[in-house]
């Protein structure tokens, strides 16, 4: 996980992709980690697969608490903007 979010910062999104998907399978708890994911396939123009990410990270419980995260605003208005192209 820890190199997935380097990888991110340096703009080094495909091997970012890769480390936070490896992370994810291994169990990672962390919920940042699937929104980090919907970014990079926003960044990598992969519109339809970071809708999903994006709609699964609301439904985590970042944002299902009762005082969500402020990053799941940014989550609802990109699976927004996403309903709307289509």
């Amino acid at each position: 996980k820890l190199l997935g979010f380097e990888l991110f910062d340096a703009g080094h999104w495909t091997e970012a992709l890769s480390e936070l998907r490896r992370a994810e399978q291994q169990g990672e708890p962390d919920d940042l980690l699937i929104l980090r994911i919907a970014s990079l396939l926003d960044g990598l123009n992969q519109k339809g697969q970071a809708r999903l990410e994006y709609q699964r990270f609301l439904e985590s419980s970042l944002c299902t608490h009762a005082v969500p995260d402020k990053r799941c605003e940014t989550a609802r208005r990109r699976v927004a903007e996403e309903d709307s192209a289509l």
